[in-house]
């Protein structure tokens, strides 16, 4: 009972949760954390898609058609991409750039006039709108004018 307790309390505190990830799921790998390769340059996750052929525990082993790689589930992250004819947007059209998938919207030719938009221009600024404020020395050091208009 009392294990239990503490075993739930430090999993809470720790954030932990289990890895939704199964064998067959397609992946991206984290290739920013740990890595010598890491840079600010670079984006996050490889630019190559991996698709799961192993899982024991928390490590999975992913593979695409040249290289298998093998790394902790927190370094994976399930790909969100959809395969092609599997519900897509009619609006987009996934488009094979190197390795990668990209849904790329597809134009749409319009038969309507393009209009300009108008900017509506300022009658008058806001600092001829506004009194400016009377500048002069401080008190302290003696300056005084009774009257600044004569």
């Amino acid at each position: 009972m009392t294990k239990s307790k503490t075993k739930a309390y430090a999993d809470k505190k720790n954030r932990t949760h289990s890895s939704e990830l199964k064998v067959g799921d397609k992946v991206l790998i984290d290739v920013k954390r740990g890595s010598i390769l890491a840079d600010k340059k670079l984006t996050r996750y490889s630019d190559e898609n991996y698709k799961i052929t192993a899982k024991k525990g928390s490590m999975v082993t992913a593979s695409n058609d040249w290289h298998s790689i093998t790394r902790n589930s927190a370094f994976i992250k399930k790909a969100s991409f959809q395969g092609a004819g599997e519900n897509c947007d009619p609006e987009y059209e996934l488009v094979t750039y190197g390795s990668k998938l990209i849904d790329y919207p597809v134009p749409q030719i319009s038969q309507q006039p393009v209009r300009t938009p108008q900017i509506p221009q300022a009658e008058e600024s806001i600092a001829s709108s506004r009194p400016r404020r009377v500048i002069r020395p401080p008190a302290r050091y003696g300056y005084f004018v009774q009257n600044p208009a004569s």
